[in-house]
C-alpha cells in the first residue's frame, strides 16, 4: 500500500483549513522564540537581549497560551484520518518515518548546532539524566510518538460506540469546560506551578509533567475521536466567534492576574491559583477551538501560498531555534529599539529558511521523510491527511 499523502484517500478533498491551523501553530513557534531575548527582567533564555519589552513578552504568553493544544488537536484528528486511510501497520510504519527519523536524527545535529550558536560547547550542560534529557524544541515529536504508541494500544476501545457517544456530547458548545477540567485541575495541583508560564514545556527528560499530557495528550485524543464525528469541522466552524470570545476573554483575565512580564514565583494552593487555573485551561482550550473553526470560515479553499507554508513550517520549525538563537545573539547589544531588532532577527530568519527548504528539503528524500513523496500540487490533489508532522 503506498503512504504518499498525495494518494491516501481517492476522490476525497484536501482540508486546507487544518493545513492551514498546523502551519498556524508552527510558524508562531517561530515568533514565540524570536521574543524570549527579549523578556524584561531576570535572564531566562540563551541570550539577553539589552533591550526588554513587555509587549513581546505578553507576546509569548498569549501565543503559548493557545499554540500547542491547538496544534495536538489538529495531529490527533488527521491522524485518525491517515490511520482509516492506511491501515494500522501502513500508520505506524509512515509515523516512524516522519516522527521518529527526525527525532533521532536531528536531534544531535539540532542540539550541537544550539549550543553553538548560544556560545557553549556541548559539554556545558552537566547532570544529564533519564530525568533531566534536553529534548529541545523537538519535545513536540516526542509527545507525538508516545501519543501514536498510546493510540496502538487503546484504539481498539476508542472504536467502541461509548466512545463515539462522548465524542459527540463533547462536540457540544459547553463542552469546553469537560474538555478543559483536566488540565485545570493537573495545573492547580502542581506543586511548583509558574502559573505565568502556563502549560510546563516538557523540553526535559523522558517523563512528560502530569499538565502536559493533560493538556496536549487529551486534545490528541479528542482530535482522534472527533475526526470519527462528521459534524465536528462544521459545529467547531459555526461556534468560532463564541469560542473567540471566550478566548479572548479567558487570556485578558490571565494577563490581567499574573501581568504582562514574566513571573517566576510559584502561588499557594487557593481559590486564586483554581480561578487562574481554570480560566487559562479554557482559553486555550477555547482558542484551539475557535482558531480550527475560523479556518473552516475563511481558509477552506485552496491556496498556492498556504498551500507551500503547509509543506514547508514542519522543516522551518524543526531547524529555527539555532538560527534565531544565533540572530538574537548577533543583535544583542546593539542600540536599537527592540522592536527594530525583532524584526531583523523575523526577517533574516523566515527567507533564510524558506530558501533551505525551497533548495535542499522540498524535492529531496528528505522532504520526502518530512512531508512524503511531491506531485504537483493542485486544489484537486486527493488528500485528506494535512501534510508534515501533525498526522
Amino acid at each position: 500500500m503506498q503512504t504518499d499523502k498525495y494518494t491516501l484517500a481517492g476522490g476525497q478533498t484536501r482540508l486546507h483549513a487544518l493545513d492551514a491551523v498546523r502551519a498556524f501553530a508552527l510558524l508562531l513557534g517561530v515568533v514565540l522564540h524570536a521574543t524570549m531575548s527579549f523578556f524584561p527582567g531576570p535572564r531566562l533564555w540563551l541570550v539577553d537581549d539589552s533591550e526588554g519589552s513587555v509587549l513581546l513578552s505578553a507576546t509569548f504568553f498569549v501565543i503559548h497560551m493557545l499554540r500547542m493544544t491547538t496544534f495536538f488537536l489538529v495531529a490527533g484528528f488527521v491522524a485518525r484520518l491517515s490511520f482509516d486511510n492506511l491501515g494500522a501497520a501502513a500508520f505506524f510504519k509512515d509515523r516512524l518515518r516522519r516522527i521518529g527519523v527526525p527525532l533521532v536524527v536531528g536531534w544531535p545535529i539540532l542540539f550541537v548546532a544550539l549550543m553553538a550558536a548560544a556560545g557553549m560547547p556541548a559539554t556545558a550542560i552537566d547532570g544529564v539524566t533519564f530525568a533531566y534529557f534536553p529534548l529541545i524544541h523537538l519535545w513536540f515529536l516526542y509527545l507525538l510518538a508516545l501519543s501514536y504508541m498510546a493510540i496502538a494500544l487503546v484504539h481498539p476501545l476508542l472504536a467502541l460506540s461509548g466512545a463515539n457517544r462522548i465524542a459527540r456530547l463533547l462536540l457540544r458548545p459547553w463542552a469546553v469546560v469537560p474538555l478543559a477540567a483536566p488540565l485545570c485541575l493537573s495545573l492547580y495541583l502542581h506543586p511548583y506551578w509558574m502559573m505565568w508560564f502556563g502549560i510546563p514545556t516538557p523540553d526535559h527528560g523522558w517523563l512528560p509533567n502530569l499538565p502536559a499530557i493533560a493538556g496536549y495528550g487529551v486534545a490528541f485524543a479528542f482530535g482522534w475521536l472527533a475526526q470519527r464525528q462528521r459534524e465536528a469541522l462544521g459545529i467547531w466552524k459555526r461556534h468560532w466567534i463564541f469560542n473567540l470570545l471566550l478566548a479572548c476573554g479567558c487570556t485578558a483575565f490571565c494577563l490581567f492576574q499574573a501581568g504582562a512580564a514574566p513571573l517566576l514565583m510559584p502561588v499557594p494552593q487557593g481559590s486564586m491559583k483554581l480561578a487562574y487555573a481554570a480560566s487559562y485551561s479554557l482559553g486555550a482550550w477555547s482558542w484551539a477551538l475557535a482558531l480550527i473553526g475560523m479556518a473552516q470560515r475563511f481558509l477552506s479553499a485552496y491556496g498556492r501560498v498556504r498551500r507551500y507554508l503547509a509543506d514547508a513550517s514542519y522543516w522551518i520549525y524543526l531547524v529555527h531555534l539555532p538560527l534565531v538563537v544565533l540572530l538574537q545573539g548577533m543583535v544583542a547589544q546593539l542600540a536599537w529599539h527592540w522592536s527594530a531588532k525583532f524584526a531583523v532577527i523575523l526577517a533574516a530568519a523566515f527567507p533564510l529558511m524558506l530558501g533551505s527548504y525551497s533548495l535542499f528539503v522540498r524535492r529531496t528524500v528528505v522532504g520526502a521523510i518530512l512531508n512524503g513523496r511531491k506531485r504537483a500540487a493542485s486544489p484537486t490533489n486527493s488528500n485528506l491527511e494535512s501534510s508534515s508532522c501533525a498526522h
